[in-house]
């Protein structure tokens, strides 16, 4: 969709649901493996609503939530992950009135470091290990558990340890990009759930996208 003049056009990606159940984008199996890889995870992303609770920016695990879990995103409002137990930053996930780029990065021994808008927010003692190999990964969460709904800018999952100090964030409008390594990105270019690294083919629930 092209606009006057030219110019670019971006889109924001809403999940429908203020509570974020239910509401997510499957991007397929086996893009987080698991025996502690590296990988980045980050979005401009604020939330729907004031914070509480969790947000699910990627919730990896099996149908039947058995088989081994990952989770990142929020908790207590907090940037935090889940895998076995909850480790929460004490730095704020976000709030309604601004978008603030989140990034998540898996190191080699197995650890997570938080930032938020390019500073980090610490990082975990504990071992993050993605879910069990062929599980899907969702952009969101399918499930009826408590947690917040978001609205996105874009979206990037990277299978390396792309930050490893404070950085100055990617643009918000189409600055997250198909570097080497990425294996999932929207860019905010696509109105619609399409895969901009060519890898996937993703499909979206209660997921909409609009123009910004």
């Amino acid at each position: 969709m092209g606009a006057a003049g030219g110019l670019k056009v971006y889109y924001k990606a809403t999940q429908d649901n203020t509570n974020g159940q239910n509401s997510y984008v499957d991007l397929g199996a086996n893009l987080l493996p698991n025996a502690y890889p590296t990988y980045t995870i980050e979005a401009w992303v604020r939330p729907l609503i004031t914070p509480t609770g969790q947000a699910w920016i990627v919730d990896q695990h099996s149908a039947t939530g058995s088989a081994g879990r990952l989770i990142v995103g929020a908790s207590n409002a907090n940037m935090g992950a889940f895998a076995g137990s909850w480790y929460e930053t004490s730095t704020s996930f976000g709030n309604t009135s601004t978008f603030a780029h989140l990034a998540y990065v898996a190191k080699g021994d197995g650890t997570m470091e938080f930032f938020k808008n390019g500073v980090s927010a610490g990082t975990s003692g504990v071992y993050i290990t993605a879910a069990p190999n062929a599980q899907n990964t969702l952009w969101g969460q399918d499930t009826n558990f408590g947690s917040f709904g978001c609205e996105y800018r874009g979206f990037r999952i990277n299978s390396t340890e792309l930050y490893t100090a404070n950085f100055t964030p990617p643009s918000i409008d189409g600055g997250l990009t198909n570097v080497s390594g990425t294996v999932a990105l929207w860019n905010g270019l696509s109105g619609s759930a399409v895969d901009a690294s060519g890898n996937n083919t993703w499909s979206a629930t209660n997921f909409s996208f609009s123009e910004v």
